[in-house]
């Protein structure tokens, strides 16, 4: 009765959790671009987030203290975007600010391009919502912020921590682990990359309902591997896991695109954006197992079946899948 109890809290659980979130893996940060100007003005690019329900998101962002009216100057909607072009007198010295990230959860990327032509990219969060900022200071390659958003990306991203949990239930042996996650690891890294780079371009939604289908996949053979089945998933995981990878990929190249890359440092940012992809990913891996050797500990082993997950995992993974059909 208790075994059942803890499978039924853990399915409702899980479903609660994860089943609202068709497009688990978007990440849409609201994003600023000020440039200096030979003419001593700034020139101002405020890209706002769209929800869902087609309205701009309630963010209020104020230079100098002032809040800036995002209808005025050249204002149009691009994708899932508002996006404002004005130019401003802000001096040499001025203040950003933006109210409402905490309420809307997202963040602010502010690219800042100097008089001498360098840039730098700050990160503002809820916690953190103000930038000071100095045209004559001194500027730099400013991509660290790119591994926070890689390592944030990830791990709010419940479709790709699912799958990487539904390969690690595939593969029993920690050799085999490792090299599953490492092909895995590989594989999104390239295209990443590729579509980054602007060498690889696919619609979004096919591929967002496709990543979903490999976690179904992925479920579906651990469930017959546990019923005695053996097949070339659980021979050789890792070949499902590059080539689903190379899917995954393209999810997170799609994010990264929203975001955008400063065109002086384009190469740094993605292999900075990447390596907070892996650390994301990497510290999911690692709470994973912890996890499964407290529950070892403490449960006897019989209830330690990878069954009631996958079957959990897959049917998240297949109301995301017809819902991201529908989308498209």
């Amino acid at each position: 009765m208790m075994l059942r109890f803890l499978n039924f809290f853990a399915l409702c659980f899980v479903t609660a959790i994860f089943a609202p979130q068709p497009f688990a893996d978007e990440l849409r940060p609201a994003a600023l671009r000020l440039s200096s100007l030979p003419s001593g003005e700034s020139e101002i690019v405020w890209q706002v987030p769209m929800s869902n329900a087609g309205r701009r998101e309630s963010l209020v962002l104020s230079l100098n203290g002032q809040p800036l009216n995002s209808d005025e100057g050249l204002a149009y909607r691009q994708g899932t975007y508002w996006i404002s072009r004005q130019t401003l007198s802000l001096g040499p010295r001025f203040n950003v600010q933006v109210d409402g990230l905490a309420d809307n959860n997202t963040e602010l990327l502010v690219s800042l391009t100097y008089p001498d032509g360098e840039r730098e990219t700050q990160r503002l969060q809820a916690d953190n919502d103000t930038l000071d900022v100095n045209w004559a200071g001194g500027s730099g390659l400013g991509v660290w912020a790119y591994i926070g958003l890689g390592v944030e990306h990830i791990l709010i991203g419940a479709d790709h921590l699912l799958f990487v949990a539904a390969l690690m239930m595939l593969v029993t042996q920690t050799r085999m682990l490792i090299w599953t996650i490492t092909s895995f690891t590989v594989a999104h890294s390239l295209t990443l990359a590729a579509a980054s780079m602007g060498w690889l371009v696919l619609p979004v939604p096919p591929v967002e309902a496709v990543i979903a289908l490999s976690i179904v996949f992925v479920a579906r053979e651990v469930v017959m591997r546990e019923r005695g089945r053996i097949d070339i998933s659980s021979k050789h995981p890792w070949v499902v896991a590059f080539c689903f990878g190379l899917l995954h990929g393209l999810g997170f190249a799609s994010v990264l695109a929203d975001i955008g890359l400063p065109a002086e440092s384009r190469l740094a940012a993605l292999l900075m954006f990447n390596v907070g992809v892996e650390l994301g990913q990497l510290l999911f891996v690692a709470s994973m197992l912890a996890l499964y050797h407290v529950l070892k500990r403490m449960l006897p082993m019989n209830w330690i079946k990878p069954i009631l997950p996958s079957y959990v995992i897959g049917a998240l993974a297949a109301y995301w899948v017809i819902d991201r059909t529908i989308w498209f």
